[in-house]
């Protein structure tokens, strides 16, 4: 478990050094989600190839998993908290922009007013801070038990030997 917290602190560090780097160019509202997908990816298989390292060079799929996801897991919880911070102190105005957003792109798909008020009532609700912390983190498990996945059957090993039989 403290290798999985180690790797999701780095995570966690990571991407807030990603969000502070954008905000300072100007860019926090930028669909720069394909970079912390790198991020994520290259932090979730790295901390599975580390931990089969320290277990003498075999890890088998399910530890591969696990590890992974609660990478993921604890990368979120520090990003999520950041993001907290960040849209409760820093820039208040973020969610408030970004509703805005998403009301243009509603209109732009031809819903109907009606629908539009009704769907921004729902996304009003969802779209502050508080739910936004927990909504990162879960969407941070999930997208990292999808990634940890396929990392885990890249990098799984077994220890086929006569006494791994045996323990």
């Amino acid at each position: 478990m403290r290798h999985a917290m180690n790797w999701g602190a780095v995570l966690g560090l990571l991407l807030i050094m990603f969000s502070v780097t954008l905000y300072l160019l100007g860019m926090s509202e930028s669909n720069a989600v394909g970079l912390t997908y790198g991020l994520m990816i290259g932090v979730i298989c790295y901390g599975i190839v580390q931990r089969r390292k320290h277990q003498e060079g075999f890890i088998t799929y399910g530890e591969g998993l696990a590890t992974g996801t609660a990478i993921a897991f604890f990368g979120g919880i520090i990003s999520a908290f950041y993001a907290f911070i960040h849209m409760s102190f820093i820039d208040t105005e973020q969610l408030a922009r970004l509703l805005v957003k998403m009301e243009d792109q509603l209109f732009e798909q031809g819903l109907p007013t009606s629908q539009v008020d009704m769907m921004m009532g729902i996304y009003e609700k969802i779209f502050k801070p508080v739910p936004m912390f927990f909504m990162t983190i879960i969407s941070s498990a999930f997208t990292g038990f999808i990634i940890s996945l396929i990392a885990a059957a890249v990098f799984k090993k077994n220890d086929e030997s006569f006494e791994a039989n045996f323990k």
